[in-house]
């Protein structure tokens, strides 16, 4: 992560870039936790507990994302 200023709320994240990925909080939440490690490694994500919700870095959320979703559909489209 480079600045703290750029960071957001996973769920601002969602509303204002993905919410046609991600229709609900839920489903962020889901796929949040089936690649939280590679998210966090990333630098895409700052995970905190409680109501805070995590952290997340916009354009290092989206290219991963978008990586995560392109690898799993190759992967399929190889089986």
């Amino acid at each position: 992560m480079s600045d703290l200023k750029s960071l957001i709320s996973s769920e601002e994240w969602r509303k204002r870039e993905a919410p046609h990925v991600f229709p609900t909080k839920a489903s962020l939440e889901w796929f949040g936790r089936q690649h939280r490690q590679r998210l966090v490694e990333s630098g895409a994500l700052l995970p905190r507990w409680g109501r805070a919700g995590s952290l997340v870095d916009p354009e290092r959320m989206s290219a991963e994302v978008l990586a995560i979703i392109a690898e799993q559909a190759q992967q399929r489209g190889a089986a």
